[in-house]
């Protein structure tokens, strides 16, 4: 999630596939093909052996993949890949101090290790909640309605409504799925702890147990 090129590579291996993910692991691996040279086509042919592979059936009426070649195609920012985001002493304390549900603690985590990743200078960031639930192997309900919710309860972060104008008008996935958030909580990328490889469960182990 936040190794986007690791993720994308899991993917290719079968690691970490989920169904309701489709558009989100077909518009990464879109950018990863198209960054390593090959063209649209190539691309195409590469998603569908890689669903054959998964035995996933890629339906158009929810899935289209062309589209969503294009559009990664239009998006500039490179996937990151070696982004050091780092949790301190004053990171953790603020969660404890917050909440203390294992879960929703290990929620918050995330998405600070997100911000740190990704948020721009007004400490604002989009992410797929589908997505970021799967990488934290937790249900996109519990996440969306439930962890989320006390999160934003106890003004660790909001939620920041979208503009339309960025989102084409096929990107229904985009629409129901991207959410922007922003972090009310003072945050520096430094610290004694370092997200690894994607591993959000070993950096909360080492962090809160």
């Amino acid at each position: 999630m936040i190794n986007e090129v690791l993720l994308v590579e899991d993917l290719l291996n079968g690691k970490g596939v989920n169904k309701q993910c489709m558009y989100q692991h077909c518009y990464l691996m879109s950018k990863y093909f198209l960054q390593q040279g090959l063209d649209p086509s190539e691309v195409r042919e590469k998603i569908f052996s890689w669903a054959t592979s998964q035995k996933i059936f890629l339906n158009v009426r929810e899935i289209n993949v062309n589209q969503i070649i294009y559009r990664a195609s239009h998006d500039k920012v490179r996937l990151r890949e070696n982004t050091a985001v780092m949790i301190s002493s004053r990171d953790i304390e603020e969660i404890k101090k917050k909440f203390d549900n294992p879960k929703v603690r290990k929620v918050a985590l995330a998405f600070l290790c997100y911000a740190k990743a990704a948020a721009n200078s007004d400490n604002e960031f989009d992410v797929s909640l589908l997505a970021f639930s799967n990488w934290l192997h937790l249900s996109y309900s519990s996440v969306r309605m439930t962890y989320l919710s006390e999160i934003i309860f106890l003004g660790y972060l909001k939620k920041v409504t979208m503009s339309n104008k960025k989102i084409h008008a096929w990107d229904s996935k985009v629409k129901s799925n991207m959410q922007r958030f922003k972090f009310l909580v003072n945050f520096k990328n430094v610290g004694e702890h370092q997200l690894i490889d994607n591993n959000i469960d070993a950096l909360y182990d080492e962090c809160f147990n």
